[in-house]
């Protein structure tokens, strides 16, 4: 479910970020003679607001994603003019899925059986992230200031609950069993942002664009308040097996306490357009 948003969001700005890439390697082309003669000056480089050599250090937090229940911190450090080190976390309190609405919207109406449909609404997620982010950058002023490149890892953890199945019972009613669990995945990526000073040591940080892409691994579990019959069993196979994103699935244990699910699928996320505000210190 988390992971078909991010391919649709994927999908629509993969060329605007081929776009940005080419811009701001243009710009870094023009500015490079202009850099190189303060490039050894790091240590007393300073204009009419700041001292750069003093004020490495900056702490941020995302203003954006808080609109999708995510609450972030941010710590960079300036290692010299040109490149930078960054490390956040990020956390999702438990809440209904972001977006919803979207990914409903996302699959063709008559492939939205009710099924689908009751896992979205009910479905509850909880999750953190750990990014570690160097960061180049390009234009003339560096320190922690203007357009920047920024290759990342990032490990993240999803926790679901309350996914429903249903399946038929015995005596003819319709039930459903509920599984939860926890998916971690690994990647890579590369964004684009800028960085900008708005005095009196307040910073503005613009993630114009980015992506990763990796792999994640995880296992939902749930068990039956009364034993299942081997027919019950292999209703509720049948109902996970039916269901959209079952590709993901990559094995699926039944018995007469429950069922177990196996995840391992690829792992896709998107770093758009979001905004950060800090202090430099």
């Amino acid at each position: 479910m988390y992971l078909l948003t991010n391919q649709y969001i994927m999908k629509n700005s993969f060329l605007f970020l081929v776009t940005v890439l080419f811009l701001n390697v243009t710009y870094a082309q023009e500015t490079d003679e202009t850099d190189d003669i303060f490039a050894d000056n790091y240590e007393v480089f300073s204009d009419s607001t700041s001292n750069y050599a003093i004020d490495k250090n900056i702490i941020k937090t995302n203003l954006s994603s808080i609109i999708f229940r995510n609450y972030s911190l941010h710590y960079e450090r300036v290692i010299t003019k040109r490149f930078s080190l960054s490390l956040s976390y990020r956390m999702m309190p438990k809440g209904a899925l972001p977006l919803k609405k979207s990914i409903l919207s996302f699959i063709e109406d008559d492939e939205v059986d009710n099924d689908i449909e009751d896992i979205i609404n009910e479905s509850k997620i909880s999750g953190s992230a750990i990014t570690f982010e160097p960061r180049f950058y390009i234009g003339k002023k560096g320190y922690g200031r203007g357009f920047y490149f920024a290759p990342y890892y990032r490990h993240s953890s999803f926790k679901f609950d309350n996914v429903g199945f249903s399946y038929e019972s015995d005596d003819g009613f319709d039930r459903k069993i509920f599984i939860d669990g926890k998916i971690n995945a690994n990647s890579g990526g590369l964004m684009v942002g800028a960085q900008w000073d708005l005095g009196k040591g307040f910073v503005l940080d613009w993630w114009i664009l980015g992506g990763h892409i990796g792999s994640s691994s995880g296992k939902l579990n749930g068990t039956s308040d009364i034993p299942l019959s081997s027919e019950e069993q292999q209703a509720i196979r049948e109902s996970i097996e039916s269901i959209e994103f079952s590709d993901m699935i990559k094995e699926i244990t039944v018995d007469s306490n429950g069922v177990d699910v196996e995840l391992d699928m690829p792992w896709y996320g998107v770093r758009a357009f979001g905004v950060s505000v800090g202090y430099r210190f």
